[in-house]
């Protein structure tokens, strides 16, 4: 509940938005809408940093790692992410198989966690839909449980 609270007070921080009881109802439901957007993405930036070029690497750190795991005998020139984080971490015995095998085992968790954090978001927008009064929205916001990380 604690971290739920910080979450929602600091995304009113950056969008500067106060909702309060006299707000008419239409109008909270948007604002809780625009909330839920940030939220939502501020509970998968928990398993993924932000920004769309980012979501690039990942997409190619996935492929490199599920196409090494797969090969009899990669060469690691042929992964150039994976090659790079390998040899980072050890540069004179990298050890590109553990590196493979923890991106994949993120790769995984984050199919686990997006369609759940999206189902979070999508129930919340039906029920403020449903919402007749601003009370009824923030206790919708205030009970959304967002996935986290183990």
């Amino acid at each position: 509940m604690q971290r739920r609270t910080r979450l929602l007070d600091r995304m009113r921080q950056v969008q500067g938005a106060t909702a309060t009881a006299a707000m008419p109802v239409a109008e909270r439901k948007a604002l809780a809408k625009e909330d839920l957007a940030v939220l939502s993405e501020m509970a998968r930036q928990q398993f993924m940093t932000p920004g769309d070029t980012k979501s690039a690497v990942y997409r190619q750190k996935k492929e490199e790692a599920e196409a090494y795991l797969a090969a009899g005998a990669p060469i690691p020139e042929d992964y150039p992410f994976l090659k790079a984080r390998a040899e980072l971490l050890d540069p004179v015995t990298p050890d590109y198989a553990a590196v493979a095998a923890e991106w994949k085992a993120r790769a995984d968790a984050w199919l686990i966690a997006g369609p759940a954090i999206e189902t979070v978001y999508d129930n919340a927008i039906l029920l403020i839909d449903g919402a007749a009064t601003v009370a009824e929205i923030e206790t919708i916001l205030a009970g959304i449980v967002w996935p986290a990380p183990a």
